[in-house]
């Protein structure tokens, strides 16, 4: 028996056609869930929103109810059971990604599992998942993890009560932790100068770990990037840069997969230290196997790629070895390299929509947000710069204040 009622069709005052399946929720109240058609004609639109009909009936059929009491005696229907349920139902559709999937059942066996794991999904209340947070602050957790556990935990209940299987989300009435400042950690020009000594006293030019580090700083690409390029994405002709692919991590293993997001898929010009230090490592390649392919690895060996997690671990043992540290006092990591040079292009006034497209942001906003005051010395050079623009006269324009 399908759980929605007969698609209905209408047309909008823009023009545009919905299609909208009710449904009855756990009390017996008639709810209705809706989808905007893309297509502009009603013979287009309407096969559209007939394969949403059977996608929604589909995947009510595939997914586990939340609120069956015959359940509850077995246990089948508690939090750590039905958000497996749900996770493992996002991958097989394919709404998550492998590393995500792999991310998320972490999440769930460390941070919801031991604390909420056996309550029945249906009987938690505001007043549960406040204590569970606040147990986790207790554990002294970044801010950032507790909004990770909390989100996942919250779309599972958006999605039963968007179909129906329950009435209301439990996650409506608690103020949702914030995700944390995240900080934007740097190096300045001494403690660059001291990363790049240790490459060239310590490192073979042109080797896998010497090549990821010069790609990490003058490139600033994401580590699975870095595992992830090929010979074919370097342009020396042209002398552009492709991110086409990455290598992703998961709770089995690693594998070859597209880049973060849309925007993570890119193309941008190779400053000089960047070009020469790829030129280096397709000579020492060159070298070593006296031919290059272009399907093969930059950062691997021919085929083979290195994998992320490995590459962590040596550049860690790297910068340990030579007290290698940001500007809070840290020791530096691949991304740090990566913040590195998203601060350098903000505070030397790059274009912010060409640095977000070469860093793979979704948006400029988010460069901005993350890189803007990440210098200490940022506000002191913009009140430097504004009072230069008083002195010569450059103030702003428009009527005068009386």
């Amino acid at each position: 028996m399908s759980k929605y009622s007969k698609l209905i069709v209408r047309k909008l005052k823009s023009g545009k056609y919905q299609g909208i399946l009710k449904y009855k929720d756990s009390s017996g109240k008639w709810r209705q869930t809706t989808k905007v058609s893309k297509q502009k004609l009603k013979r287009d639109a309407v096969p559209e929103l007939e394969q949403w009909e059977k996608e929604m009936n589909l995947a009510a059929e595939q997914m586990p109810e939340a609120t069956p009491q015959q359940h509850k005696q077995k246990g089948e229907n508690t939090i750590e059971n039905v958000v497996s349920a749900y996770l493992d139902y996002q991958f097989k559709k394919g709404e998550l990604e492998k590393s995500t999937y792999s991310r998320q059942r972490t999440t769930l066996a460390v941070y919801l599992t031991p604390y909420i794991g056996d309550y029945i999904f249906t009987d938690i209340d505001r007043v549960a998942i406040e204590r569970w947070l606040t147990a986790l602050a207790d554990k002294g957790l970044k801010q950032s993890t507790i909004h990770m556990a909390f989100a996942l935990l919250n779309k599972v209940y958006r999605y039963f009560c968007r179909i129906g299987d329950i009435s209301h989300n439990p996650c409506e009435y608690v103020k949702t932790p914030k995700k944390g400042d995240p900080k934007a950690t740097y190096m300045d020009a001494r403690q660059t100068r001291h990363l790049l000594k240790c490459c060239k006293d310590d490192l073979e030019e042109g080797g896998v770990l010497w090549t990821a580090i010069h790609v990490a700083l003058y490139g600033g690409l994401r580590r699975g990037e870095i595992c992830g390029l090929r010979w074919y994405d370097t342009d020396f002709d042209s002398g552009y840069l492709n991110i086409t692919s990455s290598i992703g991590v998961s709770s089995d293993g690693t594998y070859t997969k597209s880049p973060k997001n849309k925007s993570s898929v890119r193309r941008f010009p190779m400053i000089e230290p960047l070009r020469n230090a790829l030129e280096s490592r397709r000579r020492k390649v060159q070298e070593d196997y006296g031919a290059i392919a272009s399907n093969w690895f930059v950062i691997g060996d021919t085929i083979h790629y290195k994998p992320p997690t490995t590459l962590a671990t040596e550049f860690t043992r790297f910068v340990r070895k030579h007290e290698i540290k940001d500007h809070f006092g840290k020791y530096v990591t691949l991304h740090t390299l990566r913040h590195n040079l998203a601060t350098i292009g903000v505070k030397s006034h790059m274009d912010i929509a060409s640095l977000a497209e070469m860093m793979g942001h979704a948006s400029k906003a988010m460069t901005l947000d993350t890189y803007s005051s990440a210098s200490p010395d940022a506000m002191e050079l913009a009140a430097e710069r504004l009072g230069e623009a008083f002195e010569n006269g450059k103030e702003p324009e428009g009527d005068a204040a009386v």
